[in-house]
């Protein structure tokens, strides 16, 4: 967590973007501490990724609007274990 909110990550995710046409970071559970105000300076959009067995709709519907209020534009959502 501290450290995608370091410089080194920044760094690291420039120079990733210069080399890549895209970028995808794997990250913890949107409410396992990291916020979306350090994922905002990383990221210019999100997927959702829900295992289905786990993650009801209410906790999908609070990630989607943590997302919005951070200002992070969500493309989809993608399920696990259908």
């Amino acid at each position: 967590r501290e450290f995608v909110a370091s410089p080194a990550w920044s760094s690291v995710l420039a120079r990733l973007r210069r080399e890549f046409d895209l970028v995808l970071i794997d990250g913890s559970p949107l409410f396992a501490g990291l916020s979306t105000a350090i994922l905002h300076r990383s990221v210019d959009a999100a997927v959702l990724v829900r295992n289905r067995a786990l993650t009801g709709a209410r906790a999908l519907v609070r990630a989607r609007d943590a997302l919005d209020a951070g200002g992070i534009p969500l493309l989809g959502v993608a399920e696990t274990f259908v």
